[in-house]
């Protein structure tokens, strides 16, 4: 997962290419991505908004349920 400089990762393009340096555009356009690897995971997975250090977070955290 990239944390918040994508210089030089894979990730790189979708903010400087598909979302114009857009930060909200690529976070969301990366949060797609995610989302369509775990939907089409065999597994079983869900998500949440968990806060940290007590502030809620835009992002969402993903986890495996097991049953």
């Amino acid at each position: 997962m990239p944390g918040r400089d994508w210089t030089g990762t894979v990730w790189q393009p979708i903010y400087t290419d598909a979302c114009k340096y857009n930060k909200v555009m690529a976070a969301l356009c990366f949060g797609v991505f995610v989302w369509e690897a775990f939907m089409t995971h065999p597994e079983d997975w869900s998500f949440k908004r968990y806060p940290t250090d007590g502030v809620l977070i835009r992002g969402m955290t993903y986890f495996r349920i097991y049953r």
